[in-house]
């Protein structure tokens, strides 16, 4: 091989380990921020089951609410059937 073609390869190979050097960092920044999007996707998959949990702890106490306020109108409803009975005979059924 002569002088030059030494001279070519070599520049190409330095070029070569250049552009390798570069991959080599950029694969590195990859890494690096790929863990921390995968430490902040764990991070928000635990907060969305915290908020699974307090919305389904949330529903139920709303449940409980809604049968306690259909217990209290049925008790009302009740109370003003029993008034009616009540009045009706103490002033005659035309009372209303």
């Amino acid at each position: 091989m002569t002088e030059e073609r030494l001279q070519s390869i070599e520049i190409t190979l330095g070029n070569h380990s250049q552009r390798l050097d570069r991959i080599e960092v950029i694969v590195e920044q990859n890494s690096q921020q790929l863990q921390i999007l995968t430490e902040r996707v764990d991070r928000l998959s635990t907060h969305m089951l915290e908020l699974t949990d307090m919305f389904a702890q949330s529903m139920a106490v709303i449940r409980e609410v809604q049968n306690q306020v259909k217990e209290v109108q049925s008790q009302v409803r009740g109370m003003q059937t029993e008034n009616k009975r009540i009045l009706d005979h103490l002033f005659g059924e035309d009372q209303q």
